[in-house]
């Protein structure tokens, strides 16, 4: 029988709060992104038919398909859930925030897709030697 401990306990909250909260926001900015185009189909007189919205997603969709699939695949081990959700909303992942993750990894020598090498765990350690405050 494992028993859980005061830090497993508090990352299982912070994991059911991001996932909450994440799962929200996602919807929140894609609703959002969505405006802009319904309100120009619906709204401002364009000719626009199913058609022409169908064959465009097709030609987005034919393009990057692949990538909607292997991206969450291989960031998911490195970045973790919480920080998933944050690097889909701001983006830029592959040339800002999956290094900065492996350098927060590498300094505290934590192996990717570990429970030690999440985002919540590695943040104080991560920042403590470049942070001025009292607290760290």
């Amino acid at each position: 029988m494992t028993t859980v401990t005061g830090n497993d306990a508090a990352l299982q909250t912070f994991d059911r709060t991001t996932a909450r909260w994440g799962r929200l926001t996602m919807i929140v900015g894609l609703l959002i992104s969505l405006a802009g185009p319904a309100y120009l189909v619906f709204f401002s007189g364009l000719e626009v038919d199913q058609t022409k919205i169908l064959t465009a997603f097709l030609a987005i969709a034919g393009t990057f398909a692949v990538i909607w699939i292997v991206e969450p695949l291989t960031y998911y081990p490195i970045l973790g859930q919480a920080s998933m959700y944050q690097a889909f909303m701001i983006g830029n992942i592959s040339n800002k925030l999956l290094p900065s993750a492996l350098i927060a990894q590498s300094a505290v020598n934590a192996k990717p897709g570990t429970a030690g090498a999440s985002w919540p765990r590695l943040w104080p350690s991560a920042v403590r030697p470049w942070c001025t405050c009292s607290r760290c």
